[in-house]
């Protein structure tokens, strides 16, 4: 019988309390922002869900930001060295690694374009393994596309 009562006052007490916070919450809705632009930057976060000390548990252990200048042509793409190549594999997903219209441009005739040579940042090649500096190719690269994902290999040299 106690635990009815118990659970009867919570119960009251989130009726109660619930709707005073949904109606502060109307006031200004998360991320509402009346100065939206396309072209605002937008900052993409990769974090680790673990406690900072032991990179374990419940927090954030560490994080790392991608700015990008909310361009029409913006992609977010998971990167790795190809296994039996020296070439790097792309892989995008298609409904949210791109910016509205990337894909019709880019992607939609079965090829990605390079036009140039393209110098490869020293920090990614460490994390991707790699010990020497790697320029990408310029070239024009099949692509494969499955279940959403975009995929591609450029190699480097």
């Amino acid at each position: 019988m106690k635990l009815f009562f118990k659970s009867l006052t919570v119960f009251v007490f989130f009726q109660t309390l619930m709707p005073s916070i949904q109606a502060s919450n109307l006031e200004k809705p998360l991320g509402a922002n009346p100065c939206f632009s396309a072209f605002k930057p937008k900052v993409t976060i990769c974090f680790t869900i673990a406690r900072k000390r032991d990179c374990e548990g419940f927090g954030i252990c560490n994080f790392h930001a991608i700015v990008t200048e909310g361009r029409f042509n913006n992609a977010v793409a998971t990167t790795y060295k190809d296994d039996y190549s020296n070439a790097l594999v792309f892989e995008i997903d298609r409904y949210k690694g791109l910016a509205s219209g990337a894909y019709d441009r880019y992607f939609k005739s079965g090829y990605f374009v390079m036009e140039d040579d393209s110098q490869v940042a020293s920090d990614i090649l460490s994390a991707l393994g790699i010990s020497s500096n790697a320029t990408l190719l310029q070239g024009k690269y099949p692509i494969i596309e499955s279940n959403g994902m975009i995929r591609f290999l450029i190699p480097y040299r």
